[in-house]
């Protein structure tokens, strides 16, 4: 499908560079989202993508297909924009200052949401920022960017595959333990 122009947009920690849209053939056509890792960070998008795989909550993106080579990792995932892209559409900044309020707060309440259940899990998201949430076609405010989700209760994971402009979103746990 159609390639979502990011303007500058980071996608999650990074790994994934690209973001189409899509459809899925073998159900009804039904819209998914396309995202695309090449060269460099084939290893942080295939670990994402097994991380995706298993992690099922209302609040993190749902996982419904990926192919791997040797040059790409393609997830697909259901349809949603970027968090940021969402918020500037012309339909978003025409609503009133109530309702967007009430939005905002629902939408971070599901990002909440999603963190809390990792950590209930001991993992930790290492990479939350803006370009980390995703919206549905429905408006539910989805999580991604699991490059470097690690655990708590393991001290020999490396963070890996994160884009050098993120630096300055790093958690704590990355700062502490370069």
């Amino acid at each position: 499908g159609p390639e979502v122009k990011l303007n500058g947009l980071v996608l999650g920690a990074g790994a994934f560079n690209q973001l189409h849209s899509g459809q899925q053939k073998s159900s009804n056509n039904v819209q998914v989202s396309i995202f695309v890792a090449s060269s460099e960070n084939l290893s942080a998008a295939s670990n994402a993508v097994k991380k995706l795989k298993t992690l099922r909550h209302p609040s993190i993106i749902t996982f419904i297909d990926s192919a791997e080579t040797e040059k790409s990792v393609l997830l697909a995932t259901e349809q949603v924009e970027p968090l940021l892209m969402h918020l500037n559409n012309s339909e978003f900044e025409q609503e009133n200052d109530k309702i967007k309020e009430a939005y905002l707060a629902w939408g971070i309440f599901q990002v909440f949401r999603a963190v809390a259940f990792m950590h209930e899990a001991n993992l930790i998201h290492g990479s939350l920022h803006s370009g980390s949430v995703f919206v549905t076609v429905a408006g539910e405010w989805k999580l991604f960017g699991l490059e470097q989700m690690k655990s708590t209760t393991t001290s020999s994971q490396d963070y890996t595959g994160r884009s050098n402009l993120l630096n300055k979103y790093a958690p704590p746990e990355m700062k502490n333990n370069p």
